[in-house]
């Protein structure tokens, strides 16, 4: 078993990407997202991505204990969340079994610790995490997205030259 994980670890991620060219580091994650032209895909990735770890932490120390069933919700809050976190962990630490300790440990302490200063200490973290990865996920796809217009654009107008071109020709 073993020796499985560390090529299981070493499968390519998801990244947060510079408009498709290279990874970003988590301080360059954090300064693209406080640009002032990407400050509402940042709003909006905190709002998606911070509202999961929200919704876990809640569900795991109010409501579960008492209806088990939500401990499903808690698991997929869990899926959601490690997936940013061990990606982003990944960039920052520059080591896999660190990322993974500490998105283990993180969404571990989140949604398990008794301590409630440290369990909320977790969440804060995890909410800032994914809020800002989604969020410079966000900008890159508006990135791509007016790529593709201007490409299309571009691609547009020189067709109509080309087809200029040919009538003259003709």
């Amino acid at each position: 078993m073993l020796s499985i994980a560390p090529k299981i670890i070493e499968k390519p991620v998801r990244s947060i990407s510079d408009g498709g060219n290279a990874r970003l580091g988590a301080l360059e994650q954090v300064e693209r997202s406080l640009k002032p032209g990407n400050r509402l895909a940042t709003l909006m990735g905190a709002m998606l991505g911070g509202f999961i770890p929200l919704a876990s932490y809640t569900i795991a120390h109010q409501e579960a204990p008492d209806k088990p069933v939500l401990w499903v919700l808690v698991a997929f809050g869990l899926a959601y969340s490690a997936l940013t976190v061990f990606d982003w962990a990944r960039v920052a630490f520059r080591h896999p079994v660190k990322a993974l300790g500490f998105c283990g440990l993180l969404e571990g302490v989140m949604t398990f610790s008794r301590t409630q200063w440290l369990g909320i200490a977790a969440l804060t973290m995890l909410i800032v995490i994914n809020g800002i990865a989604t969020g410079c996920n966000l900008v890159a796809d508006r990135r791509q997205a007016r790529s593709a217009r201007i490409g299309g654009v571009r691609s547009a107008a020189g067709q109509r030259a080309v087809e200029k071109r040919m009538v003259a020709n003709a």
